[in-house]
């Protein structure tokens, strides 16, 4: 009888044990399984690193697709004026063309790309932007627009300067009007401004080979352009003396004076008498990036602005005949070199917050 007994007992001990093991195992594989799960959702996980990756496959092709689509239609029919654009629908895509510059906007669930038809009616892509629904309720692609203020030096603000008594302030001729919004201002070709350092530059932060950028907005029909002023800070007409934004032979050059550190931009877009937005980045004092309509150029050289007076519309001496004629909006200066992601952000505010009046 205690035999039996005695092997009762180990089996239930033996049963025992075994339960006890399956239950550790049990545990075991609920830990792991929760760890495999972890380790697959969330955004950094193996699930969610593949739906981010097969997202943005399907951007790249998408952005693809609606490139070589616009290069096949320039392919058939080349116009300097893209207006035949609008109201068309391309793969499914609403597209909308920009007044300021050549842009092709292309629209649908929520989502739009933008494009930069050049002269030559090659495409580039400009980027993604998120498409908002407006008061009226059609989509609009606002972008990223938000204005950038950082390191902004000065912004001219048009009346004020005109009507300022400041000593510190010239104006050259009479002919600069403001539109009524003080939005932007005319230029007659025989006006302009130029403004003392002790205004724009206080600190005297751009003298030098100091970083500097000069952004401004500006629309012209005059093709008869030889060489114009558009703005300079310091002496342009010194070897390296200045950081300037001009026209010189009817081309748009982004200069520091005698052929140094120049870009240049030929573009049959210059002159249509739309807005267009230039960028001129001097970095380091030896090195210019241009930017039109957020199209980069660049060039190298040297210069050291040594004169702090800046010069709107004109040269910096009276007797240098250098003035613009069209309009000049958002005239700012900035005393540190924009990166491409600033200058497109500055890009797509002044596109939707330029108020054509």
């Amino acid at each position: 009888m205690k035999s039996k007994k005695k092997k009762v007992n180990e089996k239930s001990k033996i049963s025992g044990i075994t339960l006890i093991a399956l239950v550790i195992t049990i545990i075991i594989l609920v830990i792991l399984a929760g760890i495999s799960i972890a380790s697959l959702s969330g955004e950094n996980g193996l699930l969610g690193k593949t739906i981010k990756a097969a997202e943005e496959h399907n951007k790249s092709a998408a952005k693809e697709a609606l490139n070589l689509k616009l290069s096949d239609i320039f392919l058939d029919k080349k116009d300097k004026n893209l207006s035949y654009l609008d109201d068309m629908k391309i793969e499914g895509y609403d597209v909308e063309v920009s007044n300021i510059g050549r842009i092709v906007t292309m629209t649908k669930d929520k989502k739009s790309y933008q494009f930069f038809v050049d002269s030559e009616y090659n495409v580039t892509e400009l980027g993604e932007v998120t498409a908002t629904t407006g008061s009226g309720g059609s989509g609009q692609s606002q972008g990223e627009s938000k204005d950038y203020t950082d390191n902004l030096l000065y912004k001219v603000n048009f009346k004020e300067l005109l009507e300022s008594r400041d000593e510190n302030i010239t104006k050259v001729g009479t002919g600069i009007e403001v539109d009524e919004t003080n939005t932007y201002a005319t230029f007659d070709g025989k006006s302009g401004i130029r403004i003392d350092a002790s205004i724009v530059d206080p600190e005297s932060k751009l003298l030098g080979s100091t970083s500097k950028t000069i952004t401004l907005w500006y629309r012209t029909d005059n093709t008869k352009i030889s060489a114009n002023h558009l703005a300079a800070i310091g002496h342009l007409d010194s070897h390296g003396g200045a950081a300037a934004i001009t026209f010189n032979g009817g081309t748009i050059q982004f200069a520091v004076g005698w052929d140094e550190c120049d870009s240049y931009i030929s573009n049959e877009t210059r002159f249509n008498n739309q807005w267009h937005f230039l960028v001129g980045v001097f970095e380091d004092g030896n090195t210019t990036r241009g930017y039109y309509d957020n199209v980069r150029y660049t060039g190298t050289g040297k210069y050291s602005t040594s004169d702090l007076i800046f010069t709107i519309g004109c040269a910096y001496r009276n007797d240098i005949d250098r003035f613009y004629k069209g309009d000049l909006a958002d005239v700012r200066i900035y005393s540190s070199a924009l990166t491409d992601e600033q200058v497109y952000q500055l890009y797509e505010y002044g596109k939707h917050n330029l108020k054509d009046k």
